[in-house]
């Protein structure tokens, strides 16, 4: 969900900027701030960019630490069986033997 809205705003400047370029483009003007203007879009731009940016890194971090969490679990189940099966090995061959 906060990645949807981060695109869904990231989407929304990135259409904002092209209708500013457009409207830039079309009128003609050539006013001072007009560099200045769009510097800010594109500072904006940038600022959403990079949260998404680490929005994207620190979700990817989580994914790899459960990913990391759940191969731990995985072997650890692995080596439990392992014991069991070793253990009712033992006590099947102990019986056996009396």
């Amino acid at each position: 969900p906060i990645f949807l809205i981060a695109v869904r705003r990231l989407s929304g400047q990135i259409s904002e900027t092209v209708g500013f370029v457009r409207t830039i483009l079309q009128s003609g003007d050539r006013a001072r701030n007009l560099e200045l203007d769009y510097s800010l879009e594109m500072q904006e731009l940038s600022g959403t960019l990079n949260l998404l940016r680490d929005k994207l890194s620190s979700a990817l971090s989580r994914l790899s630490r459960s990913h990391e969490r759940e191969l731990r679990a995985k072997k650890e189940a692995e080596e439990s069986n392992i014991l069991r099966s070793e253990l009712l090995s033992a006590v099947l061959a102990h019986f056996e033997i009396n």
